[in-house]
């Protein structure tokens, strides 16, 4: 099986889906996967798992779940190069322009950085988190 960097979510504009497609030519002996339509969750995590990466270069993404999914499986998110990025993924993701030589340069990188599986956010801390923040404004 050739190694291959993972793409989820609608292919809008926004993520750079094409650039991407476009990087990973520059990338010898890697393929890109594109997960845009419904799969299953088992499917989903089997595609996780086997991923060298997972790309997800968005420039205007609030907050996109298809990091931290592969951050749980110890799979290295390539992002854009964002505050909002930065804030969510700390050091366990590989920052990038959102130009074709910033997202290879990102997949480059990104092949031989390791991270440990981990869960940044659970529904516990989120609802602790809000229910501290109502008792303030309260």
């Amino acid at each position: 099986m050739k190694d291959y960097i993972l793409f989820v979510g609608q292919a809008l504009p926004r993520r750079h889906l094409e650039d991407t497609k476009m990087a990973i030519k520059k990338i010898p002996n890697v393929e890109l996967r594109v997960v845009s339509e419904r799969v299953t969750d088992a499917e989903l995590a089997e595609l996780y798992k086997n991923a060298k990466a997972l790309a997800y270069v968005s420039d205007v993404e609030a907050f996109g779940l298809p990091p931290l999914e592969a951050l749980a499986y110890g799979v290295t998110p390539i992002v854009a190069d964002t505050p909002v990025s930065h804030e969510l993924l700390g050091d366990d993701a590989v920052y990038c322009q959102p130009t074709v030589d910033g997202i290879a340069d990102g997949i480059r990188r990104a092949l031989v950085k390791k991270v440990e599986p981990k869960i940044r956010f659970t529904w516990s801390d989120y609802t602790d988190r809000f229910l501290s923040l109502c008792k303030k404004i309260a």
